[in-house]
């Protein structure tokens, strides 16, 4: 039985970054239960270089740099996408928009500006994960999700919980980042936005750190966020 399919992006003009991909015998962490279960289920997983997790201003930010350098993400948006943004109706201070601008209109053009340059989005809620090594893998509405590198850019809580037993948590609750960049302790694991921003919060800093996270080294076959 053949897996679901995800139609493949547009063709870019632009030259296109390599991710590989880890032989799937070294998926599982010797000792540690795996929650991949693909061969059991008879499902194919669905692989992509990148899987970005939230559909917030962290992870549509992170979608449309990763997208215009060819990387093709997959976003796993939630099955109410949006973010922490969602919590609030209007935007009145996030640039270019003298008179403010509605929550759904600015997620709406984060979602179109993200799909125009390849992104794949889904909104389905990861119901489990397992990071333990690469490709890292992730599960949502009964699909597994393979990918090198992972972009974690959820809200703070509850959706970053699924998270918790496989990324360092700071003494605040937080996920933490590894020192100054936007890199976990998980090899090509990053993190993005409100899910470790305790102090800032808003919108125009968590689409920066969207893009920090989302810029990739060319020599390099792992995701380099700054």
């Amino acid at each position: 039985m053949s897996g679901p399919e995800i139609p493949a992006a547009p063709p870019d003009p632009r030259p296109s970054l390599t991710l590989s991909f880890a032989p799937p015998s070294a998926v599982a962490k010797s000792g540690a239960p795996s929650q991949r279960s693909s061969a059991k289920s008879g499902v194919a997983p669905i692989e992509a270089q990148l899987v970005i997790v939230g559909s917030g201003p962290a992870g549509l930010t992170a979608a449309i740099y990763a997208a215009r350098a060819g990387l093709a993400p997959i976003v796993l948006g939630g099955a109410e996408p949006g973010g922490q943004l969602m919590i609030t109706d209007v935007v009145e201070n996030y640039p270019g928009f003298p008179d403010g601008v509605g929550v759904p209109d600015l997620t709406a053009a984060f979602r179109a500006q993200a799909v125009r340059f390849g992104a794949r989005l889904r909104d389905v809620d990861v119901d489990a994960v397992d990071l333990s090594a690469r490709p890292l893998a992730l599960f949502a509405a009964g699909t597994e999700y393979r990918a090198n590198a992972l972009i974690v850019a959820t809200g703070y809580n509850p959706n970053a919980a699924v998270f918790a037993d496989h990324l360092k948590v700071n003494e605040r609750g937080y996920l933490a980042r590894d020192g100054d960049s936007t890199a976990s302790a998980i090899p090509g694991g990053f993190i993005a936005g409100d899910v470790d921003d305790y102090r800032y919060r808003q919108a125009v800093t968590a689409a920066g750190e969207g893009a920090r996270a989302a810029m990739i080294r060319p020599a390099s076959t792992s995701a380099g966020g700054s």
